[in-house]
């Protein structure tokens, strides 16, 4: 496999500058990754996240994603080295019959765990979900996490004030303004937090 960095770049809105590129050099395959740095530690990062994972199972599928793909677990160096399985297919037919099963079988599978998985993701999401309720006119802060080039995230604030609820458009939707002049957001409830006057010399 090789890899090169490209950049930097423009910043993106999450805060990323270069492009980590990676070509599998017998597939000929690539891959083109967003990077907010070129830390040694943030490309192992994404190297396992976006490429050598593919061979691990998924939490909430419990199937690795060349399963639910290909139908088949993925060759690995060390299976190279050892030969091929004693249960390759004898004949094109029996292969076709056998992905056809196997693909039945494992997206049978992966649905009912991405079922239980959502059920726990919700569980959670619930559990930590905001029980704040706006009118109009109310201040709030704006949970915004954008990073501005060359400053320390640890430095950067993550909360933009004031701007004053202009409607509700659902239970969990808001509209805001920061000023008369200023063109409206809408912004979801779990990134509003009300706003005092006395946050400004604690945040």
């Amino acid at each position: 496999m090789a890899l090169d960095i490209l950049g930097p770049l423009p910043v993106t809105t999450k805060g990323n500058l270069y492009v980590l590129v990676l070509m599998d050099y017998f597939t000929k395959w690539p891959e083109a990754i967003l990077i907010p740095d070129q830390e040694a530690s943030t490309v192992a990062e994404e190297l396992v996240r976006a490429w050598i994972s593919r061979s691990a199972d998924h939490e909430a599928t419990g199937c690795t994603p060349a399963d639910m793909l290909l139908g088949r677990t993925l060759r690995l160096p060390c299976d190279i080295l050892f030969g091929r399985p004693s249960d390759t297919p004898s004949s094109p037919n029996e292969y076709l019959n056998n992905l056809e099963a196997r693909l039945e079988s494992v997206h049978a599978f992966a649905r009912e765990r991405i079922k239980l998985a959502s059920e726990r993701m919700k569980t959670r999401y619930d559990s930590g979900a905001t029980d704040h309720h706006f009118k109009e006119g109310d201040q709030v802060w704006i949970y915004n996490p954008k990073r501005r080039r060359g400053l320390s995230p640890k430095l950067q604030q993550n909360w933009e004030r004031p701007y004053t609820i202009v409607k509700k458009l659902n239970d969990v939707i808001y509209r805001v303004q920061r000023s008369p002049n200023a063109k409206p957001k809408v912004i979801h409830i779990n990134r509003l937090t009300p706003y005092r006057a006395t946050d400004h010399s604690s945040v």
